[in-house]
Parts: structure tokens; sequence; C-alpha cells
């Protein structure tokens, strides 16, 4: 897994604003520094060396989109992360055309602060990406949660654990994971109860909430698993019946990755495109919809990704040096090894022609720039149903 630098620079000059900001990232654990302005956020960045800055699109003296600029000018700030804040959602366009890794729109509660830190700092460099997931793992036995630890942190997941049922709800709210897997059968809260508040709360309404059954060597010792299963399957139906996605069955080591790896990661992505703004936006929609991301610049090397991994998906530029997206294409699709993959075209060039060129040569879609992620998104679902 790859290291984080867990160093935050925040820059805003409402200083009510940045202290509360402050407070926030230094309760989650992060080593935090502030600065009033662009200019002196520029020099704390360059001796602090921050992994994210958290900046202002208004900051005095040097706004958000030239302190971006000249900061990834420089040798210290070439691989920081940047999360833009701004009274207007409209700026949101401008910050994705350079490549800023998250935005939020002020006033911003505390739990979409938390959630979008953690996401940017949580997601791989560019070209690197591990389609990163937060698993929360509930259960009465450590032993069975720290070995479930172990499977899912060699997968490239963060994970965080809850052995009592009453700290659920609150470990939850602030650890905001991806999936959470449960034992059915909590003692002092019962696991139906706690699907049924988690359900009701906006940000876990659709997450998966995957339930397992455990028995504890004593209960194998008195042989008494025939009405342990019997008594489980109730616990496991009451579960399902507030809003569990699916029952994983009795734990088993050797089976567990087998069960929860189309929750941890929906398919392969590879990106070429020349343009880093795109390939940035990109990376980050794919994979905080389950995706594992890799990229490339250009058609060569996409050519050597594409070959050494075989994605499920493959999203390619027109407009490249040296060997363009249309050739590209057209050699994908005379190799045997990827003549199947699916390829969705991603242009500026909307002439009609373009367009029938892309899918004569054998693209699945075509999608001209600029883009609205959401609609985005959708097509690559649609073109990946199609294809199985």
């Amino acid at each position: 897994m790859v290291e984080q630098n867990n160093t935050v620079l925040v820059i805003d000059g409402d200083d009510v604003l940045r202290a509360q900001y402050v407070a926030w990232l230094r309760g989650l654990g992060y080593t935090v520094h502030e600065s009033s302005n662009g200019e002196d956020g520029m020099c704390r960045a360059q001796e602090v060396l921050p992994g994210l800055v958290v900046v202002d699109a208004l900051a005095p003296k040097l706004d958000a989109g030239q302190l971006i600029k000249k900061m990834r000018g420089s040798a210290f700030g070439k691989d920081v992360r940047f999360i833009v804040l701004s009274v207007r959602e409209k700026m949101r366009e401008y910050f994705d055309l350079i490549g800023v890794d998250g935005f939020l729109e002020k006033p911003v509660s505390q739990d979409a602060f938390v959630r979008e830190v953690r996401d940017v700092l949580n997601c791989s460099p560019l070209g690197r990406g591990q389609g990163y997931k937060r698993v929360l793992l509930v259960g009465r036995f450590e032993e069975c949660i720290q070995s479930m630890r172990q499977e899912l942190e060699a997968q490239g997941c963060h994970t965080d654990f809850v052995l009592f049922g009453d700290q659920v709800i609150s470990k939850a709210v602030m650890f905001l994971p991806n999936i959470i897997i449960m034992e059915s059968r909590m003692l002092d809260m019962s696991s139906n109860s706690i699907i049924r508040i988690l359900r009701q709360m906006p940000q876990f309404k659709k997450i998966p909430i995957l339930i397992f059954n455990y028995f504890h060597e004593s209960e194998l010792e008195n042989n008494r698993i025939p009405q342990e299963e019997l008594a489980m399957s109730l616990y496991v139906r009451t579960c399902l019946d507030e809003g569990a996605t699916e029952s994983l069955g009795r734990y088993e080591p050797q089976k567990f990755l087998e069960m929860v790896n189309k929750y941890l990661k929906k398919g392969t992505v590879v990106i070429v495109d020349d343009d880093e703004g795109t390939a940035r936006i990109l990376r980050r929609g794919l994979e905080r919809e389950g995706y594992q991301v890799f990229a490339a610049r250009d058609s060569k090397g996409g050519m050597d990704m594409i070959q050494r991994l075989l994605p499920s998906l493959i999203v390619l530029d027109v407009v490249m040096p040296q060997i363009d997206g249309y050739q590209l294409l057209e050699t994908l699709k005379k190799d045997a090894r990827s003549r199947h993959i699916p390829v969705v075209m991603l242009t500026v060039k909307q002439e009609e022609a373009d367009i029938q060129r892309a899918l004569d040569l054998g693209a699945e879609d075509y999608v001209i720039k600029p883009f609205y992620m959401a609609l985005f998104l959708r097509r690559i679902q649609n073109v990946l149903r199609a294809a199985k």
C-alpha cells in the first residue's frame, strides 16, 4: 500500500472557518498547518511539505488557481494534492480543468469535509490506482476481525473495526466507510437494529452492508453447531429484512476475499490521455465508484499497460502525440488479446465524421469533452454491462 503523507496545510482568509477546518483535521489525527493567505501558504508549503493543501478559491494575495499552478511548477509541489473550497459551485468546472483532487462548496459540513479529505488522501497517485476502499468491520471476536483486516489490507483497503454493537453508529459516522462487514449476531445492540439506523442515514443508504456468521472455539467444542446455525439463520434473515445487502455465510478465511471481492473493485480501467488534468478527474471519479484505475500519457505507454493488465475497460483520447487514438484503437481491435476489451473514446473532436470513424474502428462509445462526470460514469456502466 502506498504510504500516505498525512500533513495538511489549510489556507483561508476567514480566521473562524480556518480554525474550524484545522480542528476537524486535528481531531482525525492529521498533522495540520495553517495560513491566512496564498503567498504565506506557498512559503509554509515549502517548509512543511504537505501531502494535501486545503485552500479557499479566493485566498488573499494568491488565489487558489494561481497557488496551485505555482506550487505544481515547483520541485516540492509536484505530488501535492489539492482540495478547493468555494462559495460558488460554478467554479468547480474551472478547478476540474486545472486538475484539483477535490472541490467543496461553502458552507461545508464536517461530514462532507472529512469525507473529501479522506477520499483525496486515500486515493492513489495518478497511474498507480488501487481502487481504494474503506471497510468497517464489526464483530464480537477480535481474532476473527483481525484475520479479515489482514486479508483486506493486503488488497489495499483501509480498515477500522468495532467489537461492540453500540459503538458502530458513531464509528461509522467518523470513519465514513464504503463497505460495512458485520457479524449477524451482535449482543449488546442487535445487528438488525444497527442496520435499521444506518439505512435511515443519507450517507449509508446505499453502501454495501455484508453480513457474516462466526463460531467461537467454545461453540465448536460444545458440538452446538447445528443449533447455532439454525439460530444464525434467524439473525441473518432479520438483518436482510432491515436492508443488509448480502449474507456471506460462515466466515472462512480461504473463501472470504472471493466473497467480498466484487464489492471491493468493479473492474480495472486504463486511461490513455496526455492531458494530466483530465486524467486526474477521470481517475478520481472512477476510483470513487470502486474501479481500479491506471493511466498512461501516450499511446505507446497505453498499449504496454493494456497488454500487461488486460483491463475491463479502456478510456482513450484521440488527440495525442506520435500515435493518435484512432491508430491505437485500430491496433487494439486487431490484437486477439485486446479486441474484446470495450473502448470509450473521450475527445474534443465532435464532428460526425470523427464519431463515425471511431465507431467503425470498434469503439463502444464516444464522449465529447468537456463532460459531466455523473453522465460519463453512467455511460461507462452501460458499456461494461453490455460487454458481459
